[in-house]
């Protein structure tokens, strides 16, 4: 089976469990076909040693098509950076701006502006996120609570465990703003910050500075 994180226990002894559910295993080529069927819900309490629950007969869940929203296609201009503006056009988004959370890969997000009246496209801001290439996923919460976008296979033999390099994803570019000081010694050794965005500041590896074709070591990355 797949895994349904716990995100909270709604009280104290806790009588409610909310989890978030993970992506189905496989699915087919088209968004349009038949739902699988249901499956059954399982919930182990861990006290010492494991517990499992007694499960009711109608309790189970099932990965329904008609409430996967789908990513068609992104369109940003041609150098995207942190804070341009990106299209996201597809179905099944929710009709209000704020229901809608745009995640770019693991590590990023999108920032949400406006959703057409009919949930088939929305606009978004690129946010503060490390420069490559980021997969564009849409979760629609809120009163809908959907769960996250998927994009149309085009050969019924991929699984989702390969889904990714066929998904709709944009390349976020870094910028750089400014450098200071503009000039140092012949000799080296002069401390050079470099601002802008896009930086990866939880590896300084990530990064690298030439000036010119000299390597210019980095030091520190910071926000």
């Amino acid at each position: 089976g797949r895994a349904c994180v716990v995100d909270e226990a709604l009280s104290t002894p806790p009588t409610t469990l909310v989890c978030r559910v993970s992506e189905a295993a496989e699915r087919s080529p088209s968004l349009g076909d038949a739902d699988a069927s249901a499956i059954a819900v399982s919930v182990h309490v861990a006290d010492g040693a494991v517990v499992s629950a007694e499960v009711c007969d109608a309790c189970a869940f099932t990965y329904a098509v008609a409430l996967t929203p789908e990513v068609a296609s992104v369109v940003g201009p041609d150098v995207v950076v942190v804070g341009s503006s990106i299209t996201i056009a597809g179905s099944g988004f929710s009709t209000t701006t704020g229901d809608n959370l745009v995640a770019l890969g693991d590590d990023g997000a999108c920032a949400v502006t406006s959703v057409a009246d009919d949930g088939t496209s929305l606009e978004c801001v690129v946010d503060e996120v490390p420069a490559g290439a980021k997969e564009v996923r849409v979760l629609v919460g809120g009163d809908a609570n959907k769960g996250y976008s998927l994009t149309p296979l085009v050969d019924p033999q991929v699984s989702n465990e390969t889904r990714t390099s066929l998904a709709a994803s944009i390349e976020v570019n870094p910028i750089v703003t400014s450098v200071s000081p503009a000039a140092g010694s012949v000799g080296g050794g002069t401390t050079v910050t470099i601002a802008g965005r896009g930086f990866d500041g939880s590896d300084e590896s990530a990064n690298s500075i030439a000036l010119g074709n000299t390597v210019c070591d980095v030091v520190r990355a910071s926000a």
